[in-house]
């Protein structure tokens, strides 16, 4: 029988997350981002929903954000080789 170890890696050790408090690659929409983000579509006409109230039927809103990872061929060239940081 043969048995692996895994290391446990602890969050602020995960490569790209987060390093010296700046958004990694990796990171997570930060609450800023996604407010800016609502701002600009709600400014444009997108959304007529406010943030916090319960849309109506007829109401466009956001129901989820997310980031999309960047070109794989981007992110090896700034974790390995020390390239300009992807943009989010």
């Amino acid at each position: 029988m043969r048995v692996s170890i895994v290391e446990q890696c602890l969050s602020d050790e995960v490569m790209g997350v987060m390093q010296d408090n700046k958004l990694g690659v990796f990171s997570p929409l930060t609450e800023e981002e996604m407010n800016r983000i609502h701002a600009a579509l709600q400014g444009a006409g997108f959304i007529t929903a406010p943030i916090g109230e319960f849309p109506l039927l007829n109401s466009s809103y956001i129901s989820g954000m997310t980031i999309y990872i960047p070109n794989k061929n981007d992110v090896l060239s700034y974790l390995d080789q020390g390239g300009p940081i992807p943009e989010r």
